[in-house]
C-alpha cells in the first residue's frame, strides 16, 4: 500500500472553525455580527442544501511568486450528519462521501481513495479532521448547525463595510480578522440571507496569498437522497492512508509546523 498525503487542498482556507462556545469582542461591530447572525440563523433552518463555488487559490512558489489557482467545488449537505462534495480544477480532482461517521475521499487522477471512522455528526467530524488530520475542506464553515459560532472562534474584531454587489446580486459586505487572517463574507441581502462569496488574506504568510469563493446555485431544498452519500468508487481504485499534512494552517490561521 503506498503512503500518498490526501490533502483536501494544498492550502486550507480555514476561518478557525469549531463547535465551542464563544463570546464576541466588543471590537466587533454590531451590525456586521447582525448580519452574520441572520445567515447563521437561517442556514440553522434548512434540512439540506446544496451549491456550487467557483474557487481561485493563491500558492506561493520556492522562487517567491505568488500563483493563483482555480477550481470548480459542488457540495450537498444534508443535516445532521450526510455530505458530498466534489472538486476539479488546477489542483485538486477529488470526491468526498461523508456518511454518518464514515469519511471515504477519492482522487480519481490518481485513481486511489481513503476512508476514516470519523465522528458521527458533521460538525464534529470536521472539527475532527482539522484539529487531528489537518484537512480542512473549503467552505465547510456553512455545513455546521450554528455557522455564527463555528466562525467566529477567534475572531478579535469585524466591520460592516455596507452593501456590494457580487454579480448582480446585492449583498451585505462583512469583514472579520482573528490572529493570522482577515476574511471578508458577502451575504445575499432580502429574504434569503445565503452567502454569496467568501474571500481570506493568509496576513501573516509571505505576500498574503488569498483563498476566494464564489458561491453560486444555492438551493435550498436539493435532492439528496440517500445514495448519494454512499461512495461510488471504481473497481480498480487503491487504498491508501490519510495522513496528516506539514503544509496546512492551524485553526488559528497558522501553519502548523
Amino acid at each position: 500500500m503506498r503512503n500518498i498525503l490526501l490533502i483536501l487542498m494544498l492550502l486550507t482556507p480555514s476561518l478557525a472553525i469549531s463547535e465551542e462556545a464563544v463570546s464576541i469582542p466588543s471590537d466587533v461591530s454590531p451590525e456586521a455580527d447582525a448580519h452574520l447572525r441572520a445567515m447563521s440563523d437561517y442556514l440553522a433552518t434548512l434540512k439540506a442544501f446544496s451549491f456550487n463555488a467557483r474557487e481561485m487559490l493563491d500558492i506561493l512558489h520556492d522562487e517567491g511568486h505568488k500563483v493563483q489557482y482555480s477550481n470548480i467545488r459542488s457540495a450537498v449537505v444534508r443535516k445532521p450528519d450526510r455530505f458530498y462534495g466534489k472538486s476539479v480544477g488546477d489542483i485538486v480532482n477529488r470526491e468526498t462521501w461523508y456518511n454518518a461517521g464514515k469519511l471515504t475521499v477519492f482522487n480519481p487522477s490518481e485513481n486511489v481513495y481513503a476512508r476514516a471512522d470519523v465522528p458521527k455528526t458533521i460538525g464534529k467530524a470536521i472539527d475532527y479532521l482539522a484539529k487531528e488530520k489537518g484537512l480542512v475542506m473549503p467552505l465547510a464553515e456553512l455545513f455546521y448547525d450554528d455557522v455564527h459560532q463555528a466562525v467566529t472562534i477567534h475572531v478579535e474584531w469585524g466591520a460592516y463595510l455596507g452593501e456590494h454587489n457580487v454579480g448582480e446580486k446585492a449583498c451585505h459586505h462583512l469583514i472579520f480578522g482573528q490572529p493570522g487572517i482577515s476574511w471578508q463574507l458577502w451575504i445575499e441581502a432580502g429574504q434569503r440571507p445565503i452567502p454569496a462569496k467568501l474571500v481570506i488574506t493568509y496576513e501573516s504568510e509571505p505576500a498574503q496569498p488569498q483563498y476566494v469563493g464564489i458561491i453560486e446555485q444555492w438551493n435550498s431544498s436539493p435532492e439528496a437522497p440517500d445514495n448519494l452519500f454512499e461512495p461510488r468508487l471504481p473497481s480498480d481504485a487503491e487504498s491508501i492512508e490519510i495522513l496528516e499534512s506539514d503544509n496546512v494552517h492551524n485553526q488559528h490561521g497558522e501553519k502548523k509546523q
